[in-house]
């Protein structure tokens, strides 16, 4: 260990000495390329003169003159605007192509940058074990040696440059190293020797940022990548041990805010990419250390607001373009995408991110709080989805993954019988006693998925593109989250079949509210008001269904018929008519199969029951039907009535 603190400090000395000899040289090569080009311009100058005495004046009208100037400009425009630059791809082949010549031609400065960085590292690591520095003193030193490094980067740059070429790669080699060894400095005084608190060293770190931004946007992308790339690999050479290891999430997330600001400036793209993926991997190492996760939960919220509105600068986002659902359907189709800019595919990736870190919560931690954590953190991407972003076009398609995730959650939570679906299915309604609290996860699931209903609905009401896909997704977001939960929680069983009745009639009395305002939103289209009008009835039946005996229920579905055609005389709804089918073949079902003609000629079944469960729902149709002639609903009602009524005798 101690030949190796010798040799790095030999390299950091003899540096500047390398540095000042190759100086010297690319200044002698400067000065004979000056000489060159001076000669050389000198002789353009004559040429060009000669050639001008040979030329003729012609006289041109000044109208034509006007015109070819006119149409010269438009033309400059024109070859301006197909001049301006596509949007950034950044998993291109060309550019890996670039990036592993460049490091083939450069690889020097690459270890060199690694070199000086890990010198600064192990100026505060390991020079104590052999008592030559005290931890003080290693600290000191260690931000010494980093201001030193930047330095000695920014005069290399104020000499040379730091925009293309070998040598110009220089400044950023120093500067970043320097960023890297401040970075290291100030994690070892917190985390190894516990010599800043908190709020100080998050202060310090801030302000370390603060110099990486500030020097990104004057140097070139090298440094960029080596502050980008230590700062996130610091905690992990470093090591040690941290009481609260924790605040390396929200480190990590200031080294994201830092890359993308510089980003926002340079346009560089890559630089946004390598933060977010490497922030996310960082983060995920540390989860799997046993780091807490509701912190990595914080990360991927910030994560997400920074990379959505630091790329555009703006506080609402406003993303034009197409959707990155557009590209995959066209990709899908033509075998070729129309992909969007580069902002919205960093936005949709970094959401699709912190979605898959939030869903991996509930699965995989075993304790109930944080895997609530994680559902909350779907459901608030969820609202960020839908309430920040409504102004960006382009992310549209963003909201509809949050329910899709939820409702995904549902299923595999009781699937896998996680933590919070064994608290829930604990103990039986049945054998509650008076004092035992009721679950309540069942009712949040359809709160949250009634707030994306509303939510769904208000964005379709501002107009947004194919407002009728959003109205449908809203119309049959909470039934579907009814149907999951009742086939895999089977809320009824431990909350009461009442009271989870209870649930479907508040979500109706939604749908219905959602329906009138459909109407008068758009009062030459009914489709809207029809789809959350067949939400209504939907959830009206299942709470029927979840409290009536076998004949009442039959009576109930065609009293549900008899109210959807009702509708559709008085508003004009013909999408209703969905509904009435679909309710007319759950009758031929229970007509003939559950409980079907079993049930009615079984001779302890009363009459009257038998009578209640065939004549009554029979005659409700026949009314139903009556009610929809004028209007001419073909295959609404005729059809399927039509096979019943022979069925039923």
């Amino acid at each position: 260990m101690i030949l190796l603190g010798v040799i790095v400090s030999l390299a950091v000395l003899f540096a500047p000495i390398g540095v000042w000899s190759l100086s010297r040289k690319v200044r002698r090569l400067t000065d004979r390329l000056e000489r060159l080009e001076a000669h050389y311009a000198e002789h353009s100058v004559r040429a060009m003169q000669a050639a001008e005495e040979d030329v003729e004046e012609t006289w041109v009208a000044p109208e034509h003159r006007l015109y070819t100037n006119s149409a010269t400009t438009d033309a400059d425009a024109t070859k301006s605007e197909d001049a301006a630059p596509p949007p950034a791809f950044v998993f291109r082949g060309d550019m890996f192509a670039n990036g592993f010549n460049w490091l083939k031609e450069n690889w020097f400065l690459g270890i060199a940058a690694i070199s000086l960085a890990l010198a600064g590292i192990f100026m505060v690591q390991y020079g104590v074990e052999q008592g030559l520095l005290t931890p003080f003193a290693r600290i000191i030193g260690a931000l010494g040696l980093g201001a030193a490094f930047i330095i000695i980067g920014e005069f290399a740059r104020r000499r040379f440059g730091d925009e293309s070429g070998t040598m110009n790669a220089l400044p950023s080699t120093f500067s970043g190293a320097g960023i890297v060894t401040l970075f290291a400095a100030v994690l070892s005084a917190r985390h190894l020797y516990d010599m800043l608190p908190s709020d100080l060293t998050l202060y310090a770190l801030i302000c370390v940022a603060v110099l990486s931004v500030v020097l990104g946007w004057f140097y070139g992308p090298f440094l960029a990548a080596i502050g980008v790339i230590g700062a996130l690999g610091g905690p992990f050479v470093v090591g040690g041990s941290s009481d609260a290891p924790h605040l390396f999430f929200y480190y990590f997330a200031l080294i994201v805010v830092m890359a993308l600001v510089i980003d926002t400036v340079r346009r560089w793209a890559w630089v946004s990419v390598l933060a977010l993926v490497g922030g996310f991997f960082a983060t995920w190492i540390l989860l799997i250390s046993g780091a807490q996760s509701a912190h990595a939960l914080v990360f991927s919220l910030i994560s997400v607001l920074a990379a959505t509105a630091l790329p555009v600068r703006r506080i609402w986002p406003d993303h034009g373009g197409s959707m990155m659902s557009d590209g995959v359907a066209k990709l899908l189709r033509k075998g070729s995408g129309n992909w969007p800019d580069f902002p919205t595919r960093l936005a949709v990736g970094t959401y699709i991110a912190a979605l898959a870190l939030s869903a991996m919560m509930p699965l995989e931690v075993g304790l109930s709080l944080e895997s609530w954590l994680g559902i909350w953190s779907v459901f608030g991407l969820g609202l960020l989805a839908l309430i920040w972003m409504w102004r960006a076009p382009a992310l549209q398609d963003l909201s509809v993954l949050a329910p899709l995730v939820l409702l995904i959650l549902i299923v595999v939570l009781a699937a896998d019988r996680v933590l919070i679906f064994k608290d829930f299915t604990q103990i039986k309604f049945a054998d509650r006693l008076e004092g035992d609290a009721m679950p309540r996860a069942a009712s949040v699931f359809v709160g949250m998925f009634a707030a994306f209903a509303a939510l769904g609905f208000w964005r379709a009401s501002q107009g947004v593109r194919t407002s009728l896909i959003w109205i449908g997704a809203s119309a049959f977001s909470l039934p579907a989250a009814f149907g999951a939960l009742e086939i895999f929680w089977t809320p009824s069983v431990y909350i009461g079949a009442y009271i989870w009745a209870g649930h479907a009639i508040v979500g109706a009395v939604l749908m219905t509210l959602l329906a009138e305002r459909s109407a008068k939103r758009w009062p030459e289209d009914m489709r809207p008001a029809a789809l959350f009008a067949m939400s209504a009835l939907s959830l009206i039946s299942f709470a029927l269904l979840l409290i009536l005996s076998t004949a009442a229920l039959s009576v109930a579905i065609a009293v549900m018929i008899l109210i959807a055609a009702f509708i559709d005389r008085r508003f004009d709804m013909a999408w209703l008519g969905f509904f009435i089918q679909l309710c007319v073949a759950v009758l031929g079902w229970r007509f003939l199969i559950d409980p079907g003609v079993p049930w009615a000629s079984w001779w302890n079944t009363p009459l009257w029951e038998v009578v209640l469960g065939f004549a009554a729902p029979l005659t409700l149709m026949a009314i139903a039907w009556w009610i929809l002639r004028p209007l001419k609903r073909i295959g609404a009602l005729k059809v399927r009535f039509g096979r019943l009524v022979p069925s039923s005798h």
